[in-house]
């Protein structure tokens, strides 16, 4: 686990020196999968640029403005958030088994389904249980796993359909996971 961020490069960021941004933005990348487990050095250091930046809502799109790792722990972390907000939705998670039964589960995601029903292989479950997957990959720096599972997954959600704003995120994320893929991080 890397639990290393430089505070030398917080402090200067916080004070406007921007020369160390990239650096400190994959440093950051790479300590998001354990950010609970950090040590209280490093998460008062986390807490303090979160604070630069202009609060918890900037992180990510900070961090997608930066190539390479910031840019795909940003893109699967906005999935894995997504995830969290619509997993007891009752209209997302009772209509997964119904997609599946119909043949509608891209392949990739077979193996990394919670064991579900009987028949359906989801549950309210799988979702909350896709992003923790997603959270371990990034953790283990498995990144290109963890955005093709990631783009997997929006296009079962986009199977589901659902309102528009649901929608709307959903094509965001994946042109996110797209940039990614094409740069082949």
């Amino acid at each position: 686990m890397a639990d290393f961020l430089d505070t030398g490069l917080v402090d200067a960021f916080c004070s406007g020196d921007r020369r160390g941004e990239n650096e400190l933005a994959g440093q950051v990348a790479r300590l998001l999968p354990f950010r609970g487990s950090l040590p209280n050095r490093t998460v008062d250091a986390l807490t303090r640029l979160v604070r630069c930046l202009g609060g918890e809502e900037r992180l990510l799109p900070w961090l997608g403005e930066h190539p390479g790792v910031p840019q795909v722990v940003a893109a699967v972390y906005a999935l894995v958030g997504l995830l969290d907000r619509i997993g007891d939705d009752p209209g997302v998670a009772d209509a997964l088994p119904d997609i599946v039964r119909n043949g509608g589960l891209p392949a990739l995601l077979e193996a990394h389904l919670v064991p579900a029903p009987v028949d359906a292989r989801t549950s309210r479950e799988t979702l909350a249980s896709l992003g923790g997957q997603l959270e371990l990959m990034l953790g283990e720096e498995r990144f290109t796993d963890a955005v093709q599972l990631a783009a997997a997954t929006v296009d079962l959600l986009r199977a589901v359909g659902g309102p528009d704003d649901l929608r709307r995120a959903l094509d965001a994320i994946r042109a996110d996971l797209d940039a990614v893929m094409v740069t082949g991080t």
